[in-house]
């Protein structure tokens, strides 16, 4: 990449941050006001906001891997959800997490195709290519299901962030013929957590976020306690290996390394320095996540020259 382009791609990038500080500061504002002015509009906007995911726009290697995929259309809902499949065999499901997409696990595609494994990826409501505007995790968990309608039981799940919390969910309340193995990138613990940190972020006063939380609540027909990672924890046995970063900064290393005392028979392993998105694409992270999946026999190969493609791409596009 050439110096202008660099710079080029560097100013954007402040501008893009400009931009987003300006625009926060104008929520925060307005929930300020009409918080002081009407409770039940400030809990309506609150929980339309909440639920709101930002799209981010997929980057080109991702839609790479999903070039070799085979499309496919999951009822759901009353509408469909994309979903993608790779080679034959005992199948894994990739289940991204809030504001994310299936093919941000991509990396994992190739190494489970090669070990023998089917691999499918899909969007749920409101986020990469599917319908609709407005999620929550309980969307990406009621997604999941019809997925495995659509596909079958899994041998695995591999899941992130959100994902991990819908994983988890499903798992609680769908019969399976047996225990899948999960591999989750760093789960969270709490959703109540999720409407403290929104509330924070956008200026909601906690009196808003309790009701916007009850109202969320009523929407499912499911207590935001139900999901509860801790509390569910002590009731699973499945085969779980938990890979967190040490400099994780919108998840903490605590809550995986407290999801794995509570999960019977859980392993973690801690990476450093990767955060919690380019975990997603790390070697030795890859590697642990194949080797949980196939009992020992299958790994991740050395770096090739397409792989070397996809990561200087990455490393590129960010996200």
């Amino acid at each position: 990449m050439s110096a202008t382009a660099t710079a080029s791609n560097s100013t954007t990038v402040r501008f893009d941050a400009f931009a987003q500080k300006v625009a926060l500061e104008g929520v925060r504002l307005g929930f300020r006001a009409l918080s002081a002015t009407s409770h039940s509009l400030a809990t309506i906007a609150a929980e339309s906001l909440f639920r709101r995911p930002r799209r981010h726009r997929r980057p080109q290697w991702e839609r790479a891997i999903l070039e070799r995929a085979t499309r496919a259309s999951v009822a759901h809902a009353g509408a469909t959800l994309p979903a993608w499949s790779f080679g034959e065999g005992p199948l894994v499901l990739l289940v991204h997490g809030w504001e994310g997409r299936g093919s941000q696990l991509g990396a994992h595609v190739e190494p489970l195709v090669r070990a023998g494994y089917r691999v499918v990826a899909f969007d749920a409501p409101g986020h990469g290519d599917a319908d609709g505007d407005r999620s929550s995790v309980i969307e990406i968990a009621q997604a999941l299901r019809s997925v495995i309608d659509h596909f079958g039981a899994p041998h695995a799940i591999v899941a992130h962030s959100v994902g991990c919390v819908a994983s988890t969910f499903v798992l609680g309340r769908v019969p399976l013929p047996s225990q899948p193995k999960l591999v989750f990138y760093a789960p969270p613990l709490s959703p109540k957590r999720f409407t403290e940190y929104f509330a924070r972020t956008v200026g909601v006063p906690e009196e808003v976020r309790q009701s916007m939380a009850r109202r969320v609540e009523d929407r499912y027909g499911i207590a935001l306690s139900e999901l509860e990672m801790l509390r569910a924890a002590r009731n699973r046995t499945e085969p779980l290996l938990v890979v967190h970063d040490e400099d994780d900064k919108d998840v903490s290393l605590a809550a995986g390394e407290a999801l794995v005392r509570e999960w019977r028979g859980a392993k973690l392993v801690a990476t450093r320095g990767l955060g919690h998105r380019r975990i997603l694409r790390d070697r030795d992270a890859l590697d642990a996540a194949v080797r949980h999946v196939s009992d020992g026999r299958a790994t991740v190969e050395p770096c090739d020259e397409e792989r070397a493609l996809f990561n200087e791409l990455f490393e590129r596009e960010g996200r």
